[in-house]
């Protein structure tokens, strides 16, 4: 009985594993075609980021009166900050962080760069300044994009990720991704690593990590992105590394409910 009522799983588990790979095989083609026909904008230089009034509603469940929504946001990002992202579970964190990378299109409101509202022939290049590690990621093993990237530099990552006893990089791919959940979240550090792009976004990267790395993360990577000019957004739960934010805001039923701003950041 177990093995009958096991293959529709098995079939379903079948279908998954093929859309990875055709969407592997697109992520190819649209990074070669995006590479031969370059970045419509460079909004590299951005100051600030501003939202305003943006809404994002879930399809209704089943005799779900009022659909669950996230918004109306308004909110502004500053370069070169560290930002946190703190509420209980369900309070629309994860939903905010997709709406700020433009991954989910808001039913309302509007996104501006310095002051420029981003349209849907921008969109592409503002997608652009982002990269990070969302908790539903997938993690690829060849390194899209990033052909040119000496190896050397891959191999002191992977120390510096203490994943040197784990995998390696050879051929253009990591030799296994097959790690603990912490392990394929620090694997998922080193391609963010090398991606560098302007904004940094990260959904509980330190929730699966030892306290070690915790500690790493907060106290010496974020800072040392944020030395580098670069804006890092994160949503925590870890209230005793607070004070290593510029600013944090709260989230509840979907909305901002407040914005601190830690009395001496901690760098």
């Amino acid at each position: 009985m177990m093995t009958v009522t096991s293959i529709p799983q098995f079939s379903r588990a079948n279908i998954a594993v093929n859309n990875l790979y055709q969407m592997e095989n697109r992520l190819a083609d649209i990074l070669r075609d995006t590479n031969s026909r370059g970045v419509q904008r460079d909004f590299s230089g951005f100051q600030k980021i501003s939202f305003k009034k943006l809404l994002f509603q879930y399809p209704p469940e089943d005799k779900q009166e009022t659909p669950y929504a996230v918004g109306e946001i308004d909110l502004a990002i500053n370069k070169g900050e560290i930002l946190y992202i703190v509420g209980g579970n369900g309070s629309g964190k994860t939903t905010l962080l997709k709406l700020i990378t433009g991954l989910y299109s808001p039913h309302a409101g509007d996104i501006l760069i310095d002051g420029r509202k981003v349209t849907s022939t921008s969109l592409q290049a503002y997608r652009h300044l982002f990269t990070g590690i969302f908790a539903d990621y997938h993690l690829f093993d060849k390194l899209y994009g990033l052909d040119e990237i000496p190896n050397k530099v891959i191999d002191d990552l992977i120390i510096q990720m203490e994943l040197e006893e784990k995998t390696s990089y050879e051929d253009g791919r990591f030799s296994t991704t097959q790690l603990s959940q912490g392990q394929r979240k620090r694997l998922g550090m080193i391609v963010s690593l090398l991606e560098d792009k302007q904004i940094y976004l990260f959904d509980e990267w330190a929730a699966d990590q030892d306290p070690h790395f915790k500690e790493y993360f907060y106290k010496k990577l974020l800072q040392e992105l944020k030395a580098k000019g670069k804006t890092v957004i994160v949503i925590s739960h870890d209230d005793r590394y607070f004070d290593f934010a510029n600013r944090i805001i709260v989230m509840e039923n979907g909305k901002i409910i407040e914005e601190r701003f830690p009395k001496s950041p901690r760098s």
